[in-house]
């Protein structure tokens, strides 16, 4: 259904471009709608798969919640280590996990 002259919309073209909260926005739209988002909301051909999104997802750096980011923000501030030297240290490793299940909502720790 593209017009003459127009290139194809492309997804991984599209997902690329998108910022990280927009990428968590249209997965949690496809977890809401069986897997699957439009993004013109027109029944286009504008459709993201949740595998495409998670693919795109894990290219980029983790995004702490609010409860992981004051964790580690304050194990960074108790140990003087960097971010990345917390997040290899095992021990912190578990707080931090411990951090952001106690951040989630109810319906996504069920899920």
């Amino acid at each position: 259904m593209t017009r003459e002259g127009m290139n194809p919309w492309n997804a991984e073209v599209h997902l690329k471009a998108c910022d990280t909260r927009t990428l968590l926005f249209y997965r949690d739209q496809a977890l809401k709608f069986k897997g699957q988002y439009d993004i013109l909301d027109n029944h286009s051909e504008c459709v993201v798969t949740h595998e495409q999104i998670k693919a795109e997802l894990a290219t980029r750096p983790h995004i702490p919640n609010k409860n992981e980011a004051k964790a580690l923000r304050r194990i960074m501030a108790q140990t003087h280590l960097s971010e990345e030297q917390v997040r290899a240290t095992p021990k912190y490793q578990a707080e931090l996990a411990e951090a952001a299940v106690a951040g989630t909502k109810p319906a996504q720790q069920a899920a």
